[in-house]
């Protein structure tokens, strides 16, 4: 038997006790170490929005191989690994272009959300697509910041997939998780200055250690923000604009931030409605690229982690039990703004 905590309602998790899932011969069994709660996640936890009811949620996982079927190879038991949530098909038009996280069949099989794909808020996790879901952990490289894996990847992507050249001067609004991230990510790839849009003091300070060089706290005047960042770029707007805070607002206010024939990146995940004017981007030519998750960014990130340039630990707010993970988790993002990761500890009883 094991542990999972599951989803019924908006604003309502159960911990149960299931079977533990039996591998066929072409599975994995993970033994879980750490799941992090996504702010996707919390949003699903507090609206019901793309989580339907009976979801064990959690797609940013880690833990060690518990058993494999006899059809996998290269991986054993006791090996530690990080978990790609997007199981690609590997034949489709997407995959074959390397756009994996595009693939036709990656959200339907993605695990967090769906009942029918489990994700990691229980001890053991089922990975029925290992060659393409499964990454070994270097041994120099510790569980917990394995576990921000998932995150970072899809930072990197927003990064990757923009139009940044180095020197540019890059904007990005919200320090969460993912815009810490990027911010990282962007100090990395030789961007000139970098422009925090954050209300939070505990994520602007952050900011600041993961590279921002300029903080601004967004006014409630939008036009007052507008106006800081136009003082800070020789009043154009920033050539990139990262909008990483998944809010209407945000994605309403990012490419105002943005300069006449710059490009504003849509890295944070907003499901709800916006009312947006699209003529001003037209008259100023603004880009709007839009990225989901990230293509092969999992190894590199691995790689990031390995040389220690991404200080992972600092975005660690809060390790929690999984008898505690709705309280002090899910609940505790919603009220806290300067929590940024809250780590599942699945071997920690509570």
């Amino acid at each position: 038997m094991m542990r999972a905590l599951v989803f019924r309602e908006p604003g309502r998790m159960e911990l149960i006790e299931r079977e533990t899932p039996e591998i066929s011969e072409s599975e994995v069994l993970v033994r879980m170490k750490y799941c992090g709660i996504c702010g996707t996640d919390v949003r699903g936890y507090r609206d019901g929005l793309n989580i339907p009811r009976g979801t064990v949620m959690g797609h940013e996982n880690a833990g060690t191989i518990e058993a494999v079927g006899r059809r996998v190879g290269g991986l054993a038991r006791g090996e530690r690994v990080i978990v790609n949530p997007m199981p690609r098909c590997g034949t489709c038009y997407w995959c074959r272009r390397g756009e994996y996280s595009l693939c036709g069949t990656a959200t339907d099989r993605e695990i967090g959300f769906h009942p029918e794909f489990p994700g990691g808020l229980s001890d053991f996790l089922l990975i029925r697509f290992p060659d393409s879901m499964i990454l070994r952990i270097p041994s120099s490289v510790s569980m917990e910041r394995a576990a921000l894996a998932e995150p970072l990847a899809t930072s990197l992507h927003a990064v990757r997939q923009s139009r940044l050249r180095a020197g540019d001067t890059a904007l990005v609004v919200g320090a969460g998780m993912i815009g810490l991230g990027v911010i990282r990510f962007l100090r990395l790839a030789g961007a000139g200055r970098i422009i925090a849009v954050e209300p939070s003091k505990g994520k602007a300070e952050l900011a600041g250690e993961m590279g921002a060089d300029i903080l601004i706290e967004p006014s409630g005047d939008r036009e007052e923000t507008i106006e800081a960042v136009l003082d800070e770029t020789e009043g154009m707007g920033a050539p990139i604009v990262f909008e990483c805070a998944g809010v209407p607002s945000a994605f309403r206010d990012a490419p105002d931030y943005a300069r006449k024939g710059g490009q504003v990146v849509l890295a944070g995940f907003c499901e709800k409605e916006v009312g947006v004017r699209p003529l001003g981007w037209i008259l100023r030519g603004i880009e709007i690229k839009a990225i989901l998750g990230y293509y092969d960014e999992f190894r590199d990130v691995i790689r990031y982690l390995r040389k220690g340039e991404i200080p992972a630990e600092r975005l660690v707010t809060a390790k929690v039990p999984l008898e505690r993970a709705e309280e002090d988790g899910f609940l505790r993002v919603m009220k806290d703004g300067d929590a940024v990761k809250v780590l599942v500890d699945l071997e920690r009883r509570g």
